[in-house]
């Protein structure tokens, strides 16, 4: 009470004689010292409101705008001078603001939603894609002159099925890369490494949809997402995270190869050897960026009676060669009625023996890698014509 009264020597004094009373009292040796200090000029500084060394919580009530005296809340004029309390200046000890920490936003069970949606989403859209190829293999068969025409309308069944087959072994290739890197702690749950390699095998399946100039997106999109969420989720650092990011593509570019080219066995009907495919496939794409209009072929001669020997080459992958499907000859004349026949002979003799109708006829034959072939094209003297080759297989005129 001396001390809020201003006296602070008066409190002083009575905190060294219960010192004297009590030499191991907590309080009163530092109450002393603290009495015996210059006093602050603000009279609520000097009560020290918050720290009293009673014990006792003096911050809660109203400070007199006359003398400075500390007032009790329930108090209408001031103890000390009897000034009327203002409440404005009321001055409640301020309560401590505790923050709680807010749920982190990447929590394995929003990321686990987020990929089931886009895993469904994708999905439903393969799905549609693939009935979409199915519905349109009824329709009228054009010339397959290149790998890109091969891949569109051929192998529609192969692509749907080695496509489900990355979408089932993609979450297995996962699951096992991150065993084998032989962490202590569980990296991720199995739920959310199952749905991650859903989520990576469908996005490729989407993506093989795409135009022949970003095709090769439909790797690469899972291989950067596949790193983002090793590294941003999975959390296995640097070593571990790219060991996994490495062998699981490994592990899927096996299934997908092999799956591929022994579904296409089982639709040919004859085995092929994938380490030999490839290269050769690559080969004969690079042959082909140089030509301005793959897969076609003007044969030489324009005035009846046309006549050539020619020989189709192999493309140097015997699968191309099973694939390569039927060659297409186009006649094109000047007139509708030019009165051409159209004929095809082989060692046996003639095979093919058509009229030629309309300015632009055309027909279809089987014609095998490394076997001759003679076409003749005859009719009036006075009519001409062009005729044009179109195929996967490379054909060489022979004088």
């Amino acid at each position: 009470m001396l001390e809020i009264a201003g006296q602070r020597p008066a409190a002083a004094a009575v905190w060294e004689a219960i010192m004297k009373m009590d030499a191991h009292h907590p309080l009163a040796e530092s109450a002393a010292k603290r009495l015996h200090l210059k006093a602050p000029e603000s009279p609520a500084q000097d009560l020290h409101l918050g720290d009293s060394d009673s014990g006792i919580d003096l911050s809660p009530g109203l400070v007199c705008p006359n003398c400075g005296a500390q007032n009790s809340d329930e108090f209408e004029r001031c103890w000390q001078c009897h000034a009327q309390l203002s409440r404005a200046i009321s001055t409640p000890k301020p309560e401590a603001v505790t923050h709680e920490p807010g749920e982190p936003l990447l929590r394995p069970e929003t990321i686990a939603l987020t990929a089931g949606v886009v895993v469904v989403t994708l999905l439903l859209l393969g799905a549609f894609l693939s009935i979409k190829l199915m519905l349109s293999a009824g329709a009228v068969p054009l010339p397959t002159r290149s790998l890109w025409d091969l891949y569109t309308q051929e192998l529609g069944i192969t692509r749907i099925l080695t496509g489900v087959l990355v979408i089932l072994a993609w979450p297995v290739a996962l699951r096992l890369a991150v065993s084998l890197v032989k962490q202590e702690e569980e990296v991720a749950p199995p739920a959310l490494v199952t749905l991650t390699g859903l989520l990576l095998g469908a996005l490729a399946y989407v993506g093989t949809w795409l135009p022949p100039h970003l095709l090769v997106l439909a790797p690469l999109l899972p291989m950067a997402l596949s790193l983002t969420v090793i590294a941003g989720v999975f959390r296995l650092g640097l070593a571990r995270g790219l060991s996994v990011w490495a062998l699981q593509f490994l592990v899927v570019l096996v299934v997908a190869v092999v799956g591929f080219f022994a579904i296409e066995a089982m639709r040919l009907g004859q085995f092929f050897n994938p380490l030999s495919e490839i290269p050769a496939v690559a080969h004969y794409v690079r042959e082909q960026g140089g030509v301005e209009v793959p897969g076609s072929h003007t044969i030489p001669g324009k005035q009846a009676p046309i006549q050539q020997r020619i020989q189709w080459h192999s493309t140097g992958a015997p699968w191309l060669d099973a694939c390569a499907g039927e060659a297409v000859f186009t006649v094109y004349t000047q007139s509708e009625e030019a009165g051409l026949k159209f004929e095809i002979q082989d060692h046996t003799g003639t095979v093919v023996f058509e009229p030629v109708q309309g300015r632009q006829w055309s027909t279809a034959f089987r014609v095998k890698a490394g076997f001759a072939y003679t076409l003749v094209v005859s009719g009036p003297p006075e009519a001409t014509a062009t005729v044009k080759t179109a195929g996967l297989l490379v054909p060489a005129f022979i004088d």
